[in-house]
């Protein structure tokens, strides 16, 4: 049972980020997401959080300590989260039971579907995922291993260039929709996402874009194939704090490596580089970090990731 706080027991943000050691960042995209915290305001605007606000922190914080995710906890409920008595939450297994094979079965239909040219049962599909369950569950179970298999089917000769490409453009359209409706304008760090100059690929960038805009940041789309020139002009425009490169294959990579480093040389202090893909190997951390880079290798899932990996750049 949650008590009237009183002036003392209000803290503002960096108070209870250092309390709790979540930054204020996260902070507030918490609260705009998952409506954990429930700040007042003063005359002037600034958070006020209370002590039950910073109760369900340290819960927070605990819950992660052990493993868990953002996406289980939040899924608890605030007043669950400050009672004493809260039960265990379910373990991934517990709830991959009831979960995951809906979407096993879901693409398996959409895979048959797109095989079949159906564009509206790869939509049906689609729909009945996103309805039924997470959008995070349905892009880490659903629509990454989708795109995964396409893709070796292709490569296999099992799947025409139609079918991969049809599937392919139906995720990226559904995602765009996605992306489209979170992406608004404000008070929040802005992050430039690109793909590499003659990468075409942008599956990958486009759920990067996703889980950016779900850190709680204001994401630029700039779109596949972006000559670094380009993506200079635009960063002196914008002065983004974070920009994201995509690369899938290392040849390009390779090609231009040169043209990269030019350009992470000419971004300010303010401003942080993020290349990931599947391109992107371990043994190139030495030297692209070197030139103040941040790499996101290809085996790195996206949804293995907590919020506060990327956020913690702006500390």
């Amino acid at each position: 049972m949650s008590v009237q706080s009183s002036p003392r027991d209000l803290y503002k943000i960096k108070t209870i980020a250092s309390l709790t050691g979540f930054n204020p960042t996260l902070l507030r995209a918490w609260e705009r997401r998952y409506g954990l915290l429930v700040p007042t305001r003063t005359d002037t605007g600034h958070r006020l959080y209370t002590a039950d606000d910073l109760r369900v922190l340290r819960r927070v914080r605990n819950l992660l300590d052990q493993g868990r995710s953002i996406g289980e906890i939040v899924a608890q409920g605030r007043s669950r989260l400050l009672s004493r008595d809260a039960h265990p939450m379910p373990g991934p297994s517990q709830q991959a039971s009831t979960a995951f094979p809906l979407l096993e079965s879901l693409r398996e239909e959409i895979l048959q579907a797109a095989l079949s040219l159906d564009d509206q049962g790869i939509q049906r599909g689609l729909d009945l995922a996103f309805g039924s369950i997470s959008a995070a569950q349905v892009l880490e179970h659903l629509v990454v291993p989708l795109a995964q298999e396409i893709g070796q089917l292709w490569a296999r000769q099992l799947a025409s260039v139609a079918a991969e490409h049809l599937l392919t453009q139906c995720l990226i359209r559904r995602l765009q929709r996605m992306n489209d409706l979170e992406n608004r304008s404000g008070q929040r760090p802005l992050a430039l996402c690109a793909g590499f100059p003659d990468e075409y690929h942008d599956l990958g960038l486009h759920l990067a874009t996703y889980h950016l805009l779900h850190m709680g940041m204001q994401v630029l789309y700039l779109g596949p194939a972006l000559p670094f020139e380009a993506l200079a002009t635009a960063v002196q425009v914008r002065r983004p704090q974070l920009v994201m490169l995509s690369v899938t294959r290392a040849a390009l990579l390779e090609v231009h490596k040169p043209g990269l480093i030019q350009f992470a040389q000419t971004l300010s202090a303010e401003t942080r580089l993020i290349v990931g893909g599947r391109a992107v190997k371990r043994e190139e951390e030495s030297e692209l970090k070197g030139y103040g880079m941040i790499l996101w290798p290809g085996e790195v899932s996206l949804f293995h990731l907590q919020e506060s990996d990327l956020l913690s750049l702006f500390q």
